[in-house]
């Protein structure tokens, strides 16, 4: 076959049909055909033994470009960018894909350890934000490290990378701009246009808008013209080392990013000192001085200014540079004040080590706030008391919006399984901004012990239960004040009787050792969980608000941990594996239906090895009805691998009770002979909670040491849990041991310096405590020497700590602080926020986050907050409007502490 010549691009097509569909692709985007050779090889015309087909295939596959060949750069060259551009738009979607998403979660979310995520229902936003730069960062140094080695393996060998003057003249007598340039530097300059083309539609509609957004897009469109026109200009020998200068401090800052995002500290740090000292060698520096100096200067030497061209090169090359070298000027001044904040933090880097370019996304959240802050003020000036004329089954005293929504549960489609007992809230715009008033006669609650015997009529008065349960002594009524006996259904002669028994049957229960939280099912009024206090145990208590009218309210008026929740079609706001007991004394939860749907949701949040306590009629009564719900119930405890461990009657009370024990590892469901229910899908998260409906099937136990039970109380409350791992990255930067250990002494330091001893707390009248947000459990820990209980709320906003804090023998639930809370009005004694109101208000009113404050708050009791003074400047006036008492505040480090105390005004009522 004649040799084509050097100059032509040879397209080996198999076929006529293949020539003639490059000719019209060629044609499409407007390239001369004169400029390709096609050589159509159909093999089918070749004998099959001649082997002339084979030889040219053969041929054709030794093939190879000629990177050194020079040719003048065309117009028509510059066709490869877009092509570059669409190849580097799928690179990037796979990698972000298959690769960078897998790798973020790993390093940013550490699935394997501590802070589990609720990745189906409540994604962390602050977490998923930095998964999505840490994705842009990792394409960014897959990037820019490529560029920066093809931009040194090219310029390497070539005498214009030491000495700038060769930028205009050789090799032998070429004089710029009669230059030509070499295909392999041809092809780099498409390359970095197609990427500079594609990142301007990246920037436009993919990545994460940011602060200096206008500047990035001015940087991109400017070096895609210096490309270009440099290109045309034959101008590529001095752009390649601009290019390659431009790319190297890149890598660094790349590098430090996706570190710091990762967690590091030490490595963050190193990049962002290496970045800034290449930055002002290369882009300050070398850049002006070397790169500009020969463009501006040198480039006269042979430029011919008579020609019309001349002029025109020169002066809108250097026009573009210069405007280059402003934009490198304003980033180092970004730069600079980065490297003052270092000093400052004593070399700790930022969330991102350029972050004053990447705070776009929380100056937005910051107007956010502040547009909410000015509606906030505005709506406070005026409130009025809530009366409910409209409302025909809700005292206003006793109103929770979200279980009292008698607009949704008027349209409710089915009542079949509680529906109407589960949270139902009011939008935003329909919730009531009113005061919920006090009951008459309202008085400050008695303090416990005693509380846990009686509590005051006028505070909560129902005495329905006093007749209706009259027999059970439950409750009685005595004058001004409710009396709790101690008694029960199933506690004839009293709770404590009933306590000792359970540890009878079953010593290794080992009261307040080895059981230590426990979740009370249809607790009534809530004497199970009040008893146990005294051998060390924490119940979570709960009921649904039904006809047995405010039990929960009672419970809570007495000191018990107890919220309103029904076992209905939606998960407990729980995670998964982390009760030591569930205890059910005549709870009316049907667990044998719908499958046993009911006692997989018990299997869900009971710790691997953990018992269920159950004493109801099914276990101790002979009749047709109870032996056939003992029968199907322990149908479904044998499906669910449960072994029962002893059923066992009293004969002084004639009660009984039945202990099953949950399987310890997976080898019972591994060997069970039917598959029903269904092992979960890998997808379905068990720690999902929050409007997660339930779900048939069963969670299989974590293979991890999380699996293991705790130490014994009180050895666990300061125990690091043995499966927080140092390679997950912790709620403040650090390993997750480290913080974990670091956030328990900080709350001890503050508990015993600030709270227990600088504020003015009456801590004998403290009972019923709310942490808001309450991170690894420290606060409530540090309390633990107290008269106290504190329910810790974990935001579904936050990263997921519950099992931490049930792991330390704490007690606790998720919550989204943009809805009111499921507990009765007055419930708790004092309420902490640390650096809830800041995170909360981008996205939420303060009013009505403050609003439900001060519904759940008793009257005298406290609120301590802890946030920016920006933030506690506008709750401070929110808190004045409605009464309540500002005790102090303290500004240290841009963070203030603000002490309320909230009183017993109530304003005039309205409809």
């Amino acid at each position: 076959m004649p040799q084509a010549p050097s100059n032509l691009l040879i397209l080996r097509l198999p076929s006529d049909c293949s020539r003639h569909m490059y000719t019209s692709i060629l044609e499409l985007v407007n390239i001369p055909l004169h400029d390709f050779l096609f050589a159509a090889h159909d093999v089918e015309s070749h004998g099959a033994g001649s082997g002339g087909g084979m030889d040219q295939v053969a041929e054709w596959m030794q093939w190879r470009p000629d990177w050194e060949k020079e040719s003048y750069t065309e117009h028509r060259d510059l066709v490869l960018m877009p092509v570059f551009a669409l190849v580097f738009l799928s690179v990037r979607f796979l990698l972000d894909s298959f690769i960078f998403e897998r790798l973020g979660k790993l390093f940013i979310f550490g699935f394997s350890g501590s802070c589990k995520k609720r990745l189906s229902e409540t994604e962390n936003d602050a977490d998923y934000k930095t998964l999505g730069k840490f994705k842009e960062s990792a394409w960014k140094f897959v990037y820019y490290s490529t560029a920066e080695v093809l931009a040194i393996a090219i310029t390497y060998n070539e005498p214009w990378l030491t000495d700038t003057k060769q930028f205009w003249v050789g090799p032998n007598e070429q004089r710029w701009p009669d230059q030509k340039t070499k295909l392999k530097l041809k092809l780099f300059y498409a390359f970095t246009g197609g990427f500079y083309t594609y990142s301007i539609f990246a920037l436009l509609f993919w990545e994460t808008r940011r602060k200096d957004f206008g500047v990035s897009m001015s940087h991109h469109i400017a070096t895609l013209f210096l490309i270009l026109i440099s290109y045309i200009a034959r101008f590529p020998r001095a752009g390649s080392i601009i290019l390659a200068l431009h790319d190297a401090s890149d890598v660094f800052l790349e590098i430090g990013k996706l570190t710091k995002y990762c967690g590091s500290e030490i490595v963050p740090s190193i990049a962002f000192v290496i970045f800034a000292l290449s930055w002002v060698i290369l882009r300050l520096i070398y850049f002006p001085f070397y790169i500009i100096w020969s463009t501006s200067y040198e480039v006269l030497q042979v430029l011919d200014k008579s020609t019309a061209q001349g002029p025109w090169l020169y002066y809108s090359l250097n026009s573009l540079l210069i405007s280059l070298l402003v934009l490198h000027v304003y980033w180092w001044i970004l730069i600079y004040r980065m490297i003052v904040k270092q000093v400052e933090a004593r070399g700790k880097v930022s969330d991102d080590v350029r972050s004053e370019e990447e705070k776009g996304e929380e100056e937005e959240e910051q107007k956010v706030l502040d547009e909410n802050v000015k509606t906030d003020i505005k709506g406070v000036q005026k409130w009025k008391t809530c009366s409910f004329k409209s409302f025909k089954d809700v005292d206003a005293h006793a109103y929770i919006p979200c279980l009292d929504n008698e607009n949704y549960l008027d349209h409710l489609a089915t009542r079949k399984h509680y529906e109407h007992r589960e949270r139902h809230c009011p939008s935003e715009e329909d919730l009531l901004k009113c005061l919920v008033p006090l009951p008459a006669g309202y008085k400050p609650h008695i303090p416990w012990p005693a509380s846990r015997n009686e509590v005051w009529y006028s505070n909560v008065p129902y005495d329905n239960l006093a007749s209706y349960k009259a027999d059970q002594n439950w409750v009685k009524k005595k004058s001004d004040k409710l009396e709790f006996p101690g008694g029960g259904t199933q506690f004839k002669n009293g709770v404590g009787q009933y306590i000792e028994y359970l540890e009878r049957i079953w010593p290794e229960i080992s009261w307040g050792k080895h059981t230590r939280v426990l979740l009370d099912v249809g607790c009534g009024v809530a004497s199970f969980g009040g008893y146990l206090f005294d051998r060390n145990v924490l119940a979570m208590s709960f009921a649904p608000k039904d006809e047995h009218e405010a039990q929960v309210q009672m419970a809570l008026e007495r000191g018990i941990p107890a919220v309103s929740a029904v076992m209905g079609t939606q998960r407990l706001v729980f995670p998964s594996n982390v009760f030591d007991v569930v205890h059910c004394a005549r709870c009316r939860v049907p667990w044998h239906a719908d499958g046993g749907l009911l006692l997989l949701e018990l299997n869900r949040i009971l710790r691997p090895g953990g018992l269920f306590v159950w004493s109801a009629t099914p276990v101790y009564q002979d009749d047709e009805i109870s032996q056939k719900l003992w029968k199907d119930t322990i149908a479904v405890t044998e499906s669910i691998a449960w072994k029962m461990l002893i059923r066992n009657s009293d004969s002084s009370t004639s009660i009984g009770a039945a202990i099953f024990q949950k399987p310890k590892d997976n080898k019972l469901y591994d060997s069970r002979k039917e598959e029903s229910p269904p092992i979960c899908r890998d997808n379905d998260n068990p720690d999902a909670a929050w409007y997660v409906r339930m779900t048939p099937c069963i969670h299989r136990i974590p293979t991890t040491a999380h699996s293991k039970w705790p130490a014994e109380w009180p050895m666990r409350l300061n125990n690091t849990p043995a499966w927080l791992s140092k390679s997950d990255k912790g709620l403040y930067g650090k390993t997750a041991p480290e913080d974990f250990e670091a956030d328990a002494l900080h709350w001890k330091q503050v508990v015993q310096k600030s709270y227990l001893g600088d504020l003015d707390i009456d801590w004998s009248t403290m009972r019923n405590i709310m942490d808001m947000k309450a991170d690894y459990g420290g606060f409530a820990a540090a309390l633990i020497s107290q008269p106290v209980w504190v329910m810790n709320i974990v935001p579904i906003n936050e990263p997921d700590t519950l099992p931490i804090i049930f792991d330390r023998g704490l007690i606790g639930m998720y919550h989204d602080w943009c809805e009111p809370h499921s507990t009765y009005p007055r419930s708790y004694d004092l309420l902490h926020a640390n650096h809830l109101l800041g995170s909360i208000s981008k996205t939420c009113k303060l009013e009505n986050l403050l609003l439900e404050m001060d519904r759940i708050l008793r009257p005298d009791g406290w609120a301590i907050f802890r946030d920016e003074v920006k933030v506690l400047n506008v709750v401070q006036e929110i808190v004045k409007s409605l009464h309540w008492d500002v005790k102090q505040m303290n500004t240290k480090k841009g963070e203030e502490i603000l002490a309320v105390q909230k009183r017993f005004w109530r304003p005039h009522a309205s409809t």
